[in-house]
């Protein structure tokens, strides 16, 4: 079955997501294949916001949750794995307006305005997604709900801006802002 241009995009961003790393002195070999894995977080949420972006301006899903995604997307299963281990343990850690700024801020991979920032993030919290919106995506009805209330109680955006500084999730040089590149390994170390 051919894929959409979208699904493309999407399964391009994931496998660049996710870098075999080589044994050094210090680690050992993960589980499951023995290798290692870096994940760039921003590429990782990047999914997540074209997902996201796709569905608010098609109202339809590049991969649904009814199908096995990284068969449909025809990628290796250990890269789609270590993408959503890696989502599901920020959301874990991040507040549901953190995290879906931070999903809005990955998506301009060269930095958006102020103004722009702000009207993306109004955008997705205003946005109403269907019940059988995938699960690796992390953006459930139930989370975009609570981040859409925590952005309703803050007093303006400044303070979503500052959480992100807090967090230290908001690179500002340029005069725009742009996602702070972070990398997780997956892997044992000995250290």
């Amino acid at each position: 079955m051919a894929q959409s241009p979208e699904q493309l995009l999407l399964k391009q961003i994931l496998n660049n997501a996710v870098t075999k790393t080589e044994d050094t002195p210090d680690q050992t070999l993960a589980l499951g294949g023995g290798m290692n894995f870096r994940i760039n977080v921003a590429k990782a949420l990047k999914a997540a916001f074209l997902s996201t972006k796709t569905y608010i301006k098609a109202k339809v899903m590049i991969v649904t949750g009814t199908v096995n995604p990284a068969e449909a997307l025809g990628m290796a299963k250990d890269v789609w794995d270590i993408v959503v281990t890696t989502l599901d343990a920020l959301r874990e850690r991040m507040g549901e307006l953190e995290y879906v700024a931070c999903v809005v801020l990955s998506g301009f991979e060269d930095g958006v305005s102020r103004e722009d920032f702000e009207k993306e993030l109004k955008d997705v919290l205003a946005s109403e997604l269907p019940p059988e919106t995938p699960w690796y995506l992390g953006l459930t009805t139930t989370r975009l709900e609570t981040a859409r209330n925590s952005f309703k109680a803050v007093k303006n955006f400044d303070e979503v801006l500052q959480l992100l500084r807090d967090e230290d999730w908001l690179d500002e040089a340029g005069g725009k802002y742009k996602f702070k590149p972070r990398h997780y390994t997956w892997g044992f170390s000995l250290s």
